[in-house]
């Protein structure tokens, strides 16, 4: 063992440890001594805690020293003798215990806002920082935080030179062994992440503590999840279950047990079902705002087609599931982009039912975004780049293909199956629309590579799109979707506004022009779509149907990852923020609560 600690790398990584260790430990006894009102003091249970915080943080350690490994073990012992090397060494010392601190001081400061170790939320406000959600560390005095920890970091500075200033051994590792030692590090590392959870008591009172706040950092940012209950306004669960069942109810609908929390409901309609193709297009970044000069087609299409010109998107990247499962945004990441996002009762199932072909096409890699294995779990066959036929390829960027690939590449498959006597469904996820704004040049020649040249080619795109469709056979007997996905230059803004999009329904053999203008959601989509094709089905959707809804019945639930807002028809527009009391006694409040405490419960629980 004292071999082993010849070495002066050795030496450096266990003292960053200890640091880590002992960081972890006196943090602990700074939360709950500043908030052990929160707690019901017992010494044997707050020792507990700490022995289990320090195991937790043993384990943390594996990923959070792969930094500074990297910088230590890249040069040998006779680097660090020399003054290049000294300088080097300081500056690695120094970022490391300048890192440590600097944590644990937001740590501090986050608990003093959420009594919570870091979560989903401080993911949130590192990575997506604005003037709604920065406010809770412009409150504090973060230079004088920042001095002081730097401070602290030119002590150990001064430490680092006497405890490391032994004797060189003439035995030195190889370049290759220090690279193998390293690379076993992070094998180790990614192990522990992904099999590893923390060891916790039964006492949540104190399971906050004995967490460790790198490793919930790091799996909140992989999980998306954000814990509504913990967080947000709350109703009694039956008061909120009856308001929910009240919002999704419209003249068609049955709920099939009100009493036992149960969501699903019957849609009967009477005469004969259509079996009317499909094809929804969620068009990136087309906002309301974006109609105009810039878009010649879709104006044109917009006068041929039946537009809901008061709809709202329920969130930035939100589109599929809002379409697909119909219900209102859940607190975190989007449902669509989650490594677990579970089997959901998604409208292919009603596709499926009916024998129909059902394909989600999408010019990206769905592996790396995660959307292949939500679409998979909701019934859909996913089709991404890796299975475009190669003549269908022409122009990517950002691993993604342009949207005339995309278009083509549906085109084609629709011809297959339209050739088997098969009706079809197809989701078309569009992307050049979005940054970096780049697309195949020689379209448009007046049109820059910038936001407003992206949207002129996307209109370009689906023109292109559109005409080509027309010269085929089963055109007259399909439904074109078209679906805006906003995009919102602050992500935290909670403006009613920056959520309006564009959606119209196009089919000029099948549906007359006209445009609506009730208060509606893209959770509307669904219902709406089969309303119009007739279809009796069951299912757990929160939208309704719009032709069935009247003016006074509009909504709409806009949400960006942290901050949950609604919308009614009355003009009232609620925002729930985390940890912020709301006025359930206010009618409009209690039916935003109701409405997303009630589709957290269901989707938590795995009954959507």
């Amino acid at each position: 063992m004292r071999e082993i600690f010849s070495f002066l790398q050795i030496r450096l990584l266990a003292a960053f440890a200890a640091l880590a260790l002992i960081a972890g430990t006196i943090l602990r006894i700074a939360l709950f001594a500043s908030f052990s009102e929160d707690f019901n003091w017992r010494f044997f249970a707050f020792l507990r805690a700490l022995i289990l915080g320090a195991i937790n943080d043993i384990f943390s350690l594996s990923y959070l020293l792969i930094i500074p490994a990297i910088f230590i073990l890249y040069f040998n012992d006779y680097f660090y003798v020399k003054t290049r090397g000294k300088i080097y060494l300081s500056i690695v010392v120094f970022l490391f215990v300048f890192f440590v601190f600097f944590t644990a001081a937001a740590e501090f400061l986050f608990w003093g806002g959420f009594h919570s170790r870091f979560n989903y939320i401080a993911v949130d406000y590192i990575f997506n920082r604005s003037a709604e959600n920065g406010g809770l560390f412009n409150n504090y005095r973060i230079a004088a935080y920042v001095s002081a920890i730097a401070a602290i970091g030119v002590g150990f500075l001064i430490v680092k030179t006497s405890v490391f200033s032994q004797s060189i051994r003439r035995v030195l590792w190889t370049a290759r062994l220090r690279l193998a030692l390293f690379w076993i590090h992070v094998a180790i590392a990614v192990l522990i992440f992904f099999v590893y959870s923390p060891i916790l008591s039964g006492d949540r009172f104190f399971q906050a503590l004995e967490r460790n706040g790198i490793y919930e950092l790091l799996s909140a940012k992989r999980s998306g999840r954000i814990d509504y209950r913990s967080f947000y306004p709350k109703i009694p669960r039956e008061q909120a279950f009856k308001i929910a069942i009240n919002e999704a109810k419209d003249g068609t609908a049955a709920f099939l047990s009100e009493a036992n929390r149960d969501f699903r409901k019957t849609i009967s309609v009477k005469g004969d079902e259509k079996t009317f193709n499909a094809i929804v297009i969620i068009a990136k970044n087309l906002n309301a705002s974006a109609i105009g000069e810039n878009t010649p087609y879709i104006n044109k299409l917009l006068e041929e087609s039946f537009e809901f010109s008061n709809i709202r998107s329920t969130g930035e990247g939100r589109a599929i599931e809002a379409i697909a499962l119909s219900i209102p945004p859940i607190a975190g990441e989007p449902i669509a982009r989650r490594l677990k996002n579970g089997e959901t009762n998604s409208w292919a199932r009603m596709f499926e039912a009916r024998n129909y072909a059902r394909l989600f096409i999408y010019g990206g890699y769905g592996f790396f975004d995660h959307i292949d294995r939500f679409v998979s779990l909701s019934g859909y066959e996913s089709i991404d780049r890796d299975r475009f036929a190669p003549e269908n390829i022409n122009f990517e960027v950002k691993q993604k293909l342009a949207d005339e690939d995309l278009f083509n590449e549906a085109i084609m498959r629709a011809d297959r199956i339209h050739a088997q006597n098969k009706p079809f469904h197809q989701l078309l996820l569009t992307s050049s629309n979005d940054f970096p704004y780049r697309f195949p040049s020689g379209r448009l020649n007046d049109a820059n590579f910038s936001r407003e040249g992206a949207l002129r080619y996307f209109d370009y795109a689906i023109g292109r799109y559109i005409e080509k469709a027309k010269t085929k056979s089963w055109f007259n007997n399909t439904i074109f979707v078209v679906v805006g996905d906003p995009d919102l230059e602050d992500k935290n803004a909670m403006r009613r506004d920056s959520f309006k999009i564009v959606s119209f329904f196009y089919a000029p053999k099948l549906i007359s022009a006209g445009k609506s203008d009730i208060l509606c959601s893209a959770i509307d989509i669904a219902p709406t779509l089969f309303g119009l094709l007739g279809w009796s089905y069951e299912s757990r959707f929160f939208g309704r149907d719009i032709f069935a809804m009247s003016k006074e019945e509009g909504r709409a639930w806009i949400a960006t990852k942290t901050f949950l807002g609604f919308i009614a028809a009355n003009g009232d527009f609620i925002v729930l923020r985390p940890m912020k009391a709301a006025n359930t006694a206010n009618e409009s409040v209690r039916r935003a609560v109701a409405t997303y405490q009630t589709a957290f419960d269901l989707f938590d629980e795995g009954r959507l």
